[in-house]
């Protein structure tokens, strides 16, 4: 007689609670202290299915993160859009 492969876990140990990431996103945009932007400060983030599975929206999240935190600086503004800030009209 063939013998059944042992069972693997049960489903409920399987399906435990996710795992939850203390997540602070810190940018330097020069080299002064009032130069950093801190757009997430201990933000508990629980870590959901697989980084595989979500990585475009990942990748999405955190190229708009970047530019809203950039934009917020205007040291970054001036160097993105030096034109704008030059050709201002006087009066």
């Amino acid at each position: 007689m063939i013998s059944k492969p042992p069972r693997s876990r049960s489903r409920s140990a399987k399906q435990q609670d996710p795992l939850e990431v203390d997540l602070t996103v810190s940018l330097r945009f020069g080299d002064e202290t009032d130069e950093r932007i801190t757009p997430i400060n201990r933000q508990r983030i629980p870590m959901v299915n697989s980084v595989f599975q979500n990585r475009d929206r990942i990748l999405r999240t955190f190229v708009t993160l970047m530019f809203r935190a950039g934009l917020s600086s205007p040291k970054v503004v001036g160097h993105l859009i030096p034109s704008g800030a030059r050709k201002r009209r006087r009066g």
